[in-house]
């Protein structure tokens, strides 16, 4: 699911002219899921998030990603993804919220926002695997 979920978000940039880079992409849906668990107990994504150097990372969307270095994602990013409009109103309510209050931040910022200060600077080469543990919204 984590890859329909970042082409609803690259969608919803494209609708109002924006792009997102793999940085921002990657920390958005890691923001939506976390506001899901939050606000409804319950998981947007399956995937298993990872601590690395500069915040959480779900390896196998990062992987779909980083091709694009620090330029914009462009769609489809996964072929025969699940569809997009396959969501809940109450998933879709969710991952709105997140992309308009944080959608026109930098990578950097979200990066930031989404990485505890006793967990910065951890080498992304040895990541840790925090299953169940969500970082805080800062």
């Amino acid at each position: 699911m984590h890859s329909s979920l970042a082409e609803y978000l690259l969608i919803k940039a494209e609708q109002t002219n924006d792009t997102l880079t793999p940085m921002q992409i990657v920390k958005l849906v890691y923001l939506c899921h976390g506001w899901m668990l939050g606000l409804h107990g319950r998981h947007l994504i399956e995937d298993d998030v990872e601590a690395w150097r500069y915040g959480p990372i779900i390896r196998i969307l990062y992987t779909a990603v980083k091709k694009f270095r620090s330029h914009p994602v462009e769609l489809p990013l996964i072929k025969n993804a699940q569809a997009t409009n396959s969501f809940s109103d109450e998933e879709k309510d969710i991952m709105n919220q997140v992309f308009d209050i944080y959608g026109k931040r930098t990578g950097i910022q979200l990066s930031r926002l989404t990485m505890p200060r006793g967990l910065r600077g951890l080498k992304h080469e040895t990541p840790t695997t925090l299953a169940g543990m969500l970082f805080p919204m800062i």
